[in-house]
């Protein structure tokens, strides 16, 4: 294939969403085979990344003309997590939230926000999702955010959150749904928390 073929194949390796790179044009260049194009083309239009990519582009059509639609928004916000485009995932699962404020588009904002965020940015983002969410998505979302601050080693926040998560709605329910997320998180210490840092304080 010759080089000036170079802009043909780094158009079509972009309608992935991504640009090609330099050792898959050099392959490319380098097959002189009749069907070089014609192999790539099928590779990419079986690739996952080709729909997610046509995906934000029909999402991006369709909201500029029904900007209000909350599943559409939060669909675009998951095909720019898809794509790695995390910025733009995180406004995205943001505007639904602050759009709609309800409990669906809270808990899809943050899991993203736990999945991605450093501490600091789960922390403010579970308080800011509390208010619209069950006491059930209460306990695990204030369990989700003391596991990551016990990552970062920030215990005694952690142990806050925990205490927390333990103090909402009925008392069983809450330490089932706190065990569920410690397990989940691979920090059964998690439960154990509160009682260190109470049994720290009287130390003191």
């Amino acid at each position: 294939m010759a080089a000036d073929d170079r802009p043909t194949i780094a158009h079509l390796l972009r309608r992935t969403g991504f640009g090609p790179t330099p050792a898959e044009v050099d392959a490319f260049v380098a097959d002189d085979a009749p069907a070089a194009f014609a192999r790539v083309a099928d590779r990419l239009l079986a690739s996952p990344r080709f729909g997610e990519r046509l995906a934000m582009d029909w999402l991006d059509a369709a909201l500029s003309n029904r900007p209000g639609v909350q599943p559409m928004l939060l669909n675009q916000a998951r095909c720019r997590e898809e794509l790695g485009d995390l910025t733009g995932a995180l406004v995205g699962y943001a505007a639904a939230f602050q759009a709609f404020r309800d409990q669906p588009s809270a808990i899809t904002y943050l899991n993203f926000v736990l999945r991605h965020g450093g501490p600091d940015v789960c922390l403010e983002a579970t308080e800011t999702v509390l208010p619209v969410v069950g006491d059930e998505y209460r306990s695990a979302f204030l369990t989700s955010a003391a596991a990551v601050m016990l990552r970062a080693g920030r215990t005694g926040e952690a142990a806050g959150l925990v205490a927390r998560a333990l103090a909402v709605g009925d008392s069983d329910v809450a330490r089932a749904t706190v065990t569920a997320m410690a397990e989940h998180f691979g920090e059964p210490g998690l439960l154990l928390l509160p009682e260190h840092s109470a049994t720290l304080g009287a130390a003191r």
